[in-house]
């Protein structure tokens, strides 16, 4: 099942039980998130929003699934080939422990190495 969310964002549910939440407005860890209020404003009514990086999480029924660095509930600065990895991980998971392993050892992205937010 798919989920928007205000145009900043959306989730997906797969049959395993588990989702991931991929959000990207201007509160999120990713590259608008240093949007000032005049920027904000000017997006506000854009039918399409993009932004280079994205904040996830992994979630089961509506509980975070703390599969991240240092347990956190979410990964910011996330690109859009990390994310499309990190679905697949999640997609075909049975339990949490298979997400952890599967997302510890990807291959190191440029964020992982200069996390952060990228102001291009």
């Amino acid at each position: 099942m798919f989920t928007s969310n205000s145009n900043e964002g959306f989730s997906m549910k797969f049959e395993n039980g588990y989702t991931i939440s991929v959000q990207f407005g201007h509160k999120n860890y990713c590259s608008r998130r240093s949007m000032d209020a005049s920027e904000i404003m000017a997006t506000k009514d854009n039918k399409i929003n993009s932004s280079l990086t994205a904040e996830i999480a992994i979630l089961k029924r509506g509980k975070f699934i703390k599969v991240f660095e240092d347990k956190r509930d979410v990964k910011g600065w996330v690109g859009s080939d990390e994310v499309a990895t990190i679905i697949d991980i999640v997609s075909s998971a049975s339990n949490a422990d298979q997400i952890r392993v599967g997302i510890n050892n990807m291959r190191p992205s440029v964020n992982d190495m200069f996390p952060g937010p990228i102001n291009l």
